[in-house]
C-alpha cells in the first residue's frame, strides 16, 4: 500500500521507517527543511535504538516531501493517490495554560479536506473531544480515524513492531475505519507468535485513553519516588521495597523504579492537558492535579539534597559530574529531563557543572560542551551525580581514580551500598 505520514518527529519516522520494513511505500511530509535534508541524506536527526540502522535498510521504500507551510493545501495534491494518510505532527503545551496547542494539527486537517482528502488518521496526542469537534465544525463527510501511540522513547522501534495493543477510534462501521484497522491486522500477521490486541471503539474514548495512560505511569514513578523519601527517614531498603511491590500482577514492576523524577515530552505535557482538560468538563482530578505538583518539588529536593551534600563536603568552589542529560537512558532527548531542571539550580548556587552524555554532544539545557563519559577525568571533581540509569556509567565511575571524599549522588539507585565500602567516597542513594 501507499502510506502518507505527515510529522516527521519521533512518532511520524517510527511509523513511517516501521511501516516501510513491512514493505509498504511510504512519503513523509514534513515542514523542516534542515529536518528534510538530514533525512534524504539518510541521517535522522535524533536517537531512538535501532531507527538509524532500520532506516538505512529500508531508505529505498521512503519518499520525503518538504512543504513550505502546513495551511497551503496545494502541497498535499499528491496525499490524495496514498491508500491511508498518518497525521503526527506536534500538539505542544500552550504558554498559557498547559493544554495542548492544536493549531497545526487543525490547519493540517483542514488541508487535506480541502483537497478532497476523505480519511485521516491522528497519530498525535490529542485531547478527548477533539476528533469530533474537527468533524462537527468541517461539516462534511470527513472521516478522523484517532489511533494513539503508546511508545516509549529509546525503545519506540521495539514498541511498534511489537505492539500491546492498537486502538482506533472512529465509525467502526465505514469502510475507512475497516481499511485501516485490515492494514494493521494484515501487518503484524507477518511476525512470528505475536498478535497485538486490536481494539475497535470510538474517537473520543481513544484519545481519552492515551491521556490516561500516561497520567497512570507518572503516577507510578511518583508513587515509588514518594515512598523512596520515607525509606530514606525509616532506614527501608527502596529497591527492594519496589522489587516486592512489583512482583504483585496486579501492581507490575514497570515505572517502579526510585529515581529523581519523570521528565521529557510526554508525561509532562500530557498530564497538563489532561488536567486542563478535566477542568474545562468541570471535573476534578485530584490526584493527577497532585502527582504534577509532587514531581515539581522532586526535582527541587533534588536539587537541594546535592547542594547540601555539596556544602558539607566543605568543598571550595565545588565541581559535580553530572551523568546523562536525556530525561531518560537510551535517548538524546532533553525536554523536561532531570538534567534540565537541576544542572541550572546547581549553577546559580555556584556549584560547577561539568556534563557527561554518551549520545549529546551539546547542551541545550547550559549551551555548552557535554563530555564523553569514557573519557571522565574526576580530577578536581568534588561530586559525582547520575541523572540516568546508563549501564556503562556503572564501570566508568567505579574504575575511576575519585580522590578521597569525592561525594556520589546517585538519583537512579545504579549502584549497590558497598560498592564504595572499600573506597574513602561518601555514597548517597534515593533510600
Amino acid at each position: 500500500m501507499r502510506i502518507a505520514v505527515i510529522g516527521a518527529g519521533y512518532v511520524g519516522l517510527v511509523q513511517g521507517i516501521g511501516i516501510a520494513r513491512f514493505g509498504h511505500q511510504v512519503t513523509i511530509y514534513e515542514t523542516d527543511f534542515q529536518k528534510i535534508n538530514s533525512l534524504e541524506a539518510g541521517i535522522i536527526p535524533f536517537f531512538e535504538m535501532g531507527l538509524q540502522e532500520t532506516f538505512a535498510a529500508h531508505k529505498d521504500k521512503i519518499k520525503f516531501e518538504f512543504v513550505n507551510t502546513i495551511q497551503t493545501p496545494t502541497h498535499y495534491n499528491d496525499i490524495k493517490n496514498h491508500d491511508i494518510v498518518f497525521i503526527a505532527v506536534g500538539t505542544p503545551p500552550s504558554q498559557y495554560d498547559g493544554s495542548a496547542d492544536l493549531r497545526v494539527l487543525i490547519s493540517c486537517i483542514q488541508s487535506l479536506h480541502d483537497i478532497g482528502v476523505k480519511c485521516v488518521v491522528i497519530k498525535s496526542t490529542v485531547p478527548p473531544g477533539t476528533a469530533e469537534e474537527i468533524i462537527y465544525k468541517s461539516n462534511s463527510q470527513l472521516q478522523i480515524i484517532s489511533n494513539p501511540e503508546f511508545l516509549r522513547e529509546g525503545s519506540a522501534l521495539q514498541d511498534f513492531m511489537r505492539p500491546d495493543r492498537i486502538v482506533l477510534g472512529g465509525d467502526k462501521g465505514s469502510p475507512e475505519f475497516k481499511k485501516v484497522m485490515d492494514f494493521y491486522k494484515d501487518m503484524y500477521s507477518k511476525l512470528d507468535y505475536f498478535t497485538p490486541d486490536f481494539i475497535e471503539t470510538d474517537n473520543t474514548t481513544a484519545e481519552l485513553s492515551k491521556y490516561a495512560s500516561n497520567a497512570f505511569l507518572a503516577m507510578k514513578v511518583t508513587y515509588i519516588n514518594e515512598m523512596a523519601n520515607l525509606c530514606r527517614m525509616i532506614g527501608a531498603n527502596a529497591n527492594e521495597v519496589a522489587k516486592i511491590m512489583g512482583t504483585d500482577p496486579r501492581i507490575g514492576a514497570k515505572f517502579l523504579k526510585p529515581g529523581p523524577g519523570f521528565g521529557g515530552s510526554c508525561f509532562p505535557k500530557d498530564v497538563q492537558a489532561l488536567i486542563r482538560v478535566a477542568e474545562r468538563s468541570g471535573v476534578r482530578l485530584s490526584l493527577v492535579e497532585q502527582l504534577q505538583n509532587s514531581n515539581d518539588r522532586r526535582l527541587i529536593q533534588m536539587a537541594d539534597d546535592i547542594s547540601l551534600m555539596m556544602e558539607q563536603s566543605q568543598a571550595v568552589n565545588p565541581k559535580v559530574a553530572v551523568f546523562g542529560l536525556g530525561f531518560k537512558a537510551n535517548t538524546d532527548d532533553t525536554r523536561g529531563s532531570p538534567a534540565s531542571i537541576i544542572c541550572p539550580i546547581l549553577d546559580e548556587r555556584g556549584i560547577h557543572v561539568v556534563e557527561y552524555d554518551s549520545l549529546i554532544k551539546i547542551s541545550a539545557i547550559r549551551m555548552g560542551i557535554v563530555r564523553d563519559p569514557k573519557k571522565f577525568c574526576p580530577e578536581g571533581i568534588d561530586g559525582v551525580v547520575i541523572l540516568t540509569e546508563c549501564q556503562e556509567f556503572r564501570d566508568i565511575i567505579l574504575n575511576a581514580q575519585l580522590k578521597p571524599g569525592t561525594v556520589i549522588m546517585d538519583l537512579r539507585n545504579l549502584f549497590d551500598n558497598q560498592e564504595f565500602a572499600n573506597m574513602n567516597v561518601s555514597y548517597f542513594n534515593l533510600g
